[in-house]
């Protein structure tokens, strides 16, 4: 992932002190890379909702839903595109 603080994603803009943006950006991370596949260069993105992983980040409940909050979508997409950059 890029280092610069100017291109990096973040979930809110509410926090204080950038916290829980790094860890909600390092826990979504964690998960990308647990379902990337790398020998069929696929990314499994199926039942996310149901993922302990994602259950962990806060302000994602109800990914993929209606009722996410955020910019769930356009974070994760931005970390596929720098950390699988062939999907």
């Amino acid at each position: 992932m890029k280092s610069s603080s100017s291109t990096s994603p973040t979930l809110s803009s509410t926090s204080a002190n950038g916290k829980s943006q790094i860890s909600a950006i390092a826990t979504l991370t964690t998960f990308l890379q647990s379902r990337y596949n790398s020998e069929a260069k696929f990314l499994n993105l199926d039942n996310m909702d149901e993922d302990p992983i994602v259950k962990n980040i806060p302000g994602l409940d109800g990914i993929g839903s209606s009722h996410s909050r955020g910019k769930v979508g356009p974070v994760m997409f931005k970390l596929i595109s720098e950390l699988f950059p062939e999907v």
